[in-house]
């Protein structure tokens, strides 16, 4: 992949969007909300490229070969383990194991947030069967 970088102005740009939820010089950090919103308008036959350009992604800011890798790399977990597999966990899974215990609000909002995840993506199932149908 190329090294493409972010001028200052790109990146304050790029903050504006609200599909971003990071950006840094090097780096984009997606939206969960965009990266649904993207499979969803995948599997009823747009474009990549297309896709970023109405979300206000241009290519000649992201890279063509970039849209493409996400574009690859989101469908995939998507047909592999459904819409949760979208989700950023870097925040939430650092890859270490607790050493304390969460407490009841902790674990109240844990389940709230994975009974939304799984709301979400009963909807996206269900946009893309009525794509299929229709």
């Amino acid at each position: 992949m190329s090294e493409l970088t972010f001028t200052l102005e790109q990146i304050q740009i790029l903050k504006r969007n609200p599909y971003v939820k990071n950006v840094s010089e090097k780096s984009i950090t997606y939206s969960d909300e965009f990266k649904r919103h993207f499979v969803s308008e995948s599997l009823n036959l747009k474009r990549a490229k297309q896709i970023f350009i109405e979300a206000g992604f241009g290519p000649e800011m992201i890279g063509e070969t970039k849209i493409k890798a996400f574009a690859k790399k989101w469908r995939k977990r998507y047909r592999d383990h459904g819409a949760l597999a979208l989700k950023d966990t870097r925040q939430s899974h650092s890859g270490r194991p607790r050493k304390t215990e969460l407490t009841s609000e902790q674990q109240i909002e844990k389940l709230q947030a994975k009974i939304s995840l799984l709301e979400q993506e009963n909807e996206l199932l269900k946009n893309q069967n009525g794509a299929k149908g229709g």
